[in-house]
């Protein structure tokens, strides 16, 4: 396959082709005839790009294409969940519904990989994870989703938060998710060691939201960094968001 008059990387317009699924070469545009094997995609002068990738994206807390909801929810992810939990199964469409849209758009703008969150607890049990698995099997031959198990809720304070968790990667979740070990369960050994636990027993990889402030969520990512070391998870485990991560002091170097 041919992408002929197109701009890799915004460059000379150039033509692409296409052997086997890869590129295989690429030439200076020349209006270049088709070979009666050849199919030939006419790049009309544009922008040619990889994939994008969202590899941070809430599909099941989604309201694109609804009416416009004022926020309503208060200060700190206790309540911002909590407010969440009594709107979200009220929207104009099922949620199945709204991941598909979602997913759908995404996709239209050239967004082919992604990596989704599903909110598992208590209150929605499966029922959210389901939706986002429903909406990755729909769409699996335009897209590569990879889906989290998302305690939202934490995993110690509501009773079954972690058989919940272990469920929803007996249900298709990739990943095990975990949230602020230290100031939503407040026991940052505990809450690490069931994520870890069902992680190394489940064989999947790891992402833990980290909204905590300043040293205790510098704690919480040194405890997250001392579990990955000793399972030997490098490279398959991911701290989100890690407000703390990014302003930590910069380490004093010698000075001979």
């Amino acid at each position: 396959m041919w992408i002929t008059n197109c701009r890799p990387w915004g460059g000379n317009l150039s033509d692409v082709e296409i052997t086997n699924g890869s590129i295989s070469a690429v030439r200076p545009a020349a209006g270049r005839a088709s070979d009666a094997q050849d199919s030939i995609v006419e790049g009309n002068g544009r922008l040619l790009l990889p994939t994008f990738a969202d590899v941070h994206v809430h599909l099941d807390s989604t309201r694109l294409g609804l009416p416009f909801r004022p926020h309503t929810g208060g200060p700190g992810v206790w309540t911002m969940m909590q407010n969440d939990r009594q709107n979200w199964r009220d929207a104009e469409v099922s949620i199945t519904e709204r991941v598909d849209l979602a997913m759908s758009m995404m996709i239209a703008r050239g967004t082919t990989r992604m990596r989704s969150f599903a909110q598992v607890d208590a209150d929605a049990g499966l029922e959210r994870l389901e939706a986002v698995v429903a909406g990755r099997e729909k769409h699996t031959a335009r897209a590569d989703v990879q889906i989290i198990a998302f305690p939202q809720a934490g995993l110690l304070r509501e009773a079954g938060s972690a058989e919940i968790l272990e469920d929803a990667l007996r249900a298709g979740a990739d990943v095990v998710g975990g949230i602020d070990p230290c100031t939503l369960d407040r026991d940052p050994a505990k809450h690490l060691d069931i994520v870890f636990g069902l992680a190394e027993k489940h064989h999947k990889p790891i992402d833990i939201h980290l909204h905590e402030p300043g040293a205790l969520g510098r704690f919480s990512a040194d405890l997250i960094i001392e579990r990955t070391k000793a399972l030997s998870m490098q490279g398959n485990v991911l701290i989100s968001h890690g407000y703390a991560c990014g302003k930590a002091p910069k380490p004093k170097l010698p000075t001979s």
